[in-house]
C-alpha cells in the first residue's frame, strides 16, 4: 500500500516526503517445498579422505551420479535417489581433483571435490 499526500510542494514540482508503508513478510507455520525449486546436490566434507558424502534435493526421481577424474576418465558410476545422503568410498581413488556429475532426463549438475588422503 502507497500513500501519497497532496502538498503545496507537491503541486508546485517542489521536492516532497513520500511515506510508503510495507506490511513485513509473515511467517508461516507449515512452508511446503517448493515443487520448482531448483535442484541442487552438495558435497561434503570437502576436502575429503576415504569418504564423502553428496546430498541430493529437489531432482525429479533417481538421477545418474559419474565421477570423473582431471582428465576425464570415468572413475565411478552409481544410480541415486532424490533427498537422501549417499556416502561415496573413495578408498580406492587416489589423491587430487574429482568432478562430480549428476545428472537426469531434466538437467546436469557438476561440482568438484577434492581428495586428500593421509
Amino acid at each position: 500500500m502507497r500513500a501519497v499526500f497532496n502538498s503545496k510542494e507537491a503541486a508546485t514540482f517542489k521536492p516532497q516526503l513520500v511515506i510508503a508503508y510495507m506490511p513485513p513478510p509473515r511467517m508461516m507455520d507449515n512452508i511446503q517445498p517448493d515443487a520448482n525449486a531448483t535442484p541442487y546436490f552438495n558435497i561434503f566434507p570437502n576436502p575429503a579422505g576415504n569418504y564423502f558424502n553428496i546430498s541430493l534435493k529437489n531432482m525429479e526421481g533417481d538421477a545418474n551420479l559419474e565421477i570423473y577424474d582431471l582428465i576425464g576418465k570415468l572413475v565411478m558410476k552409481k544410480i541415486i535417489g532424490n533427498n537422501d545422503i549417499y556416502r561415496i568410498d573413495a578408498e580406492n581413488l587416489e589423491n587430487g581433483v574429482y568432478l562430480v556429475v549428476v545428472s537426469n532426463g531434466n538437467g546436469v549438475l557438476t561440482k568438484k571435490v577434492l581428495l586428500n588422503k593421509e
